[in-house]
């Protein structure tokens, strides 16, 4: 439940934990927060329907930059209830296994000290939250259990690309497919 307070009704209240934003990141902190607590989540942004946010464009401040090209990059970004989950296109793919062993397989950057196994629990438990749907990529991605929900059916343009080459696949989306969602 949503229940907005002002500046004055926030600072005359005791909170436990205040979180800036309310973007994924910051519902997936609170949903790991014991039970009980009395939560405030502080949002500079205004809230907007879907329907004003479409309307008026993602609109927000660049991000700091600081790339090797010298290129500018162009960041779409909102600064509104919701975050950056607003502007999101609902990719959610995993890691591959070998992302967490390059050093060791291809010589570049550094092995993490956790590999694809540690945090296939977790990967699967979002997954699960956020009713993601997908398929077809078993051989890249290891999975102990099924997407909770049946990859979209490919448009015209995917099954060219499928066609074409047989490294193609869906990347898994958190567009809705079923489940409680509807968006």
């Amino acid at each position: 439940m949503i229940q907005t307070v002002d500046l004055d009704a926030a600072r005359a209240e005791r909170w436990d934990v205040i979180v800036a934003g309310t973007s994924f990141a910051a519902m997936f902190f609170a949903r790991g927060l014991p039970p009980g607590l009395r939560v405030l989540f502080v949002e500079k942004g205004p809230m907007r329907s879907h329907e004003d946010g479409l309307a008026s464009g993602h609109r927000g401040l660049p991000p700091p930059q600081r790339n090797l090209s010298d290129e500018k990059k162009f960041w779409i970004t909102n600064i509104q209830f919701g975050g950056n989950s607003n502007c999101w296109w609902a990719c959610t793919p995993r890691m591959l296994p070998n992302d967490f062993r390059a050093r060791s397989l291809y010589g570049v950057t550094a092995d993490w000290p956790i590999g694809y196994d540690d945090l296939a629990p977790f990967y699967q438990e979002v997954e699960e939250i956020m009713q993601i749907n997908g398929g077809g990529s078993d051989a890249l991605l290891p999975r102990d259990a099924p997407f909770p929900f049946p990859p979209h059916a490919p448009s015209l343009s995917d099954q060219a690309l499928r066609r074409r080459s047989p490294l193609w696949w869906a990347q898994p989306s958190a567009r809705a497919t079923g489940g409680e969602r509807t968006l």
